[in-house]
């Protein structure tokens, strides 16, 4: 497949790294230091048991030179999103797939003002990484349509690294993925505490109960 990833932050970074195993994998960053460093140096992607493995997807800032992609993966902060779409649009064609795995909700609307519904695909993932990366399950799904077109998709992913399944509850999983960030990792940031503590401090996990109540 041919797969550009909008944004080489730590995420982009980790797929992008990852998917480049089987697949025509461009990232596309802004920054022309970090995607000079990618160039010139490959990226490496260090594991939960601390085996390093070094990939070479291409990297650019520029996707004027590059085909039609099958898949697009945004990663950008969602305040981009848009903006990094309309300056890539050359990189979709009528059958690309646009794919968000952002934290939060509702990044379908951006995606649609670029393919209609049944090349939007949602996502949660519980991959994670600070150009350190940790494990988890991705699940993905079809905003209009049968979501069995995905399946090709959903295996590369398998095959790449990623634990990833077609869900017709994906939304379901996007929410209660943002419930858990508004919850825990917001706390986490604003007392500057690892996300054991949350659940150590009964203070703590006081917060984070009414923050979870107040988000549902």
């Amino acid at each position: 497949m041919r797969i550009a990833i909008l944004g080489a932050g730590a995420m982009g970074i980790l797929f992008g790294g990852c998917l480049s195993q089987e697949n025509q994998t461009w990232l596309v960053d802004v920054n022309q230091e970090r995607v000079k460093t990618i160039t010139d140096k490959g990226v490496k992607i260090r594991e939960m048991d601390g085996t390093d493995r070094l990939f070479y997807p291409g990297a650019v800032t520029d996707t004027a030179d590059l085909p039609q992609m099958d898949l697009v993966i945004i990663f950008v902060k969602a305040m981009f999103t848009r903006e990094a779409l309309e300056a890539n649009r050359n990189l979709i064609g009528p059958d690309t797939y646009l794919m968000t795995l952002q934290n939060g909700a509702g990044h379908e609307k951006q995606l649609l003002a670029f393919v209609d519904r049944s090349h939007v695909i949602i996502g949660s993932t519980q991959h994670n990484s600070s150009i350190l990366a940790g494990g988890g399950r991705t699940a993905i799904g079809l905003l209009g349509g049968s979501g069995s077109c995905l399946q090709k998709i959903a295996d590369t992913f398998t095959t790449c690294g990623f634990d990833c399944v077609i869900s017709d509850q994906v939304q379901y999983q996007i929410w209660d993925k943002l419930f858990l960030n508004t919850a825990a990792s917001s706390l986490t940031a604003i007392l500057q505490v690892p996300l054991g503590f949350i659940l150590e401090d009964s203070y703590a996990c006081e917060i984070m109960e009414k923050l979870a109540r107040e988000a549902v």
